[in-house]
């Protein structure tokens, strides 16, 4: 009997311990990143989408930097999404020529 409680007590002990989520680490932002983003206002009706090319999401209400590639202007959600898009074309470019 006294095996049985044992036994009992370390496996609720050990899946106690396996279900307690760890906490995320925690890190400091650099202060470039702390600061609001910037949005520009520009006509929908002159976007090639009302969507960023790169990550998806809806820009209607947050365009943070365009871009005109192929004759096409396109919205973009942040200048990182806008930066990896151009050089993706640009790459692509190269490639076909």
């Amino acid at each position: 009997m006294r095996t049985i409680k044992i036994f009992t007590y370390s496996t609720l002990i050990a899946f106690a311990s396996c279900t307690s989520s760890p906490q995320p680490e925690q890190k400091e932002v650099p202060m470039d990143m702390m600061k609001p983003a910037k949005t520009i206002n520009i006509d929908l009706a002159l976007l090639a989408s009302d969507r960023d090319p790169v990550c998806d999401m809806k820009i209607k209400d947050a365009i943070a930097d365009t871009a005109t590639v192929d004759g096409k202007l396109y919205g973009f959600c942040s200048e990182g999404c806008r930066k990896d898009y151009v050089e993706a074309h640009s790459l692509k470019d190269k490639q076909d020529r």
